[in-house]
């Protein structure tokens, strides 16, 4: 997993294409808008799939969770873009497993100010962390982190 800091000019598209991952799982993982929208100085979580599968004529999700031993629900969370349902196409890739799954969501929702001429920041931040299972609560103002395993980020 990996932080970009948004530059004037780039897309989801070009991100992608820079890191060599899925525009739409970039999309997904950082609930861009559906028009696409960015902001200089938007920061992203680029996460890195560790094994990924093509759809193979006549599979369906339920045999792809057990040849890997993993569940369904786990691919609808690696491949958000079925949303929810079953409908593969031969070729189409999977998400089997990324190198930091996610270990849930962490909700905030607060303020933060430059407090000094050194620009550190400061703020009151209230902060939920949710269980794996629910995919995202946000309301209006918040800030959604998705929280992973980062034993090995350092």
């Amino acid at each position: 997993m990996t932080i970009h800091v948004v530059q004037a000019g780039e897309t989801i598209g070009s991100i992608a294409a820079y890191y060599g991952v899925n525009p739409t799982q970039v999309a997904t993982d950082n609930t861009v808008p559906a028009s696409g929208a960015l902001a200089v100085g938007q920061t992203l979580v680029i996460r890195f799939p560790r094994q990924v599968h093509a759809v193979q004529q006549g599979e369906t999700l339920s045999s792809i969770a057990a040849y890997y031993g993993t569940t369904v629900r786990q691919l609808w969370r690696n491949n958000w873009s079925l949303r929810g349902g079953e409908s593969l196409s031969p070729g189409q890739p999977l998400v089997i497993s990324y190198f930091e799954e996610k270990l849930g969501t962490a909700v905030t929702n607060g303020y933060a100010t430059v407090s000094n001429s050194k620009g550190i920041l400061t703020g009151v931040i209230g902060l939920l962390i949710l269980s794996g299972n629910i995919n995202k609560l946000i309301s209006s103002g918040s800030i959604r982190f998705d929280l992973m395993d980062c034993s090995t980020c350092i």
